[in-house]
């Protein structure tokens, strides 16, 4: 069995961060909208390395489950 001691942060921030940044994800890229005043849970959008990040269409339907305090686990 092998064990990995590695852990990924991805980019996240509110949609009014997301607007202000004006951000290009590249290819693949994930982005999560992390909750604000009008959305509960968090979105997720993904990279096509050309398109700004407020084009960028959300995956449909994702849900998230709250672990503790502000961290979620975002189910596909």
């Amino acid at each position: 069995m092998i064990t990995l001691d590695t852990r990924y942060q991805l980019a996240r921030g509110t949609e009014a961060e997301w607007t202000a940044s004006g951000v290009t994800p590249e290819l693949g890229e994930p982005i999560v909208y992390m909750p604000d005043a009008t959305h509960a849970s968090p979105r997720l959008k993904i990279g096509d390395g050309e398109t700004g990040v407020d084009s960028l269409p959300f995956l449909s339907a994702p849900t998230a489950t709250l672990i503790s305090g502000n961290d979620y686990r975002i189910n596909l």
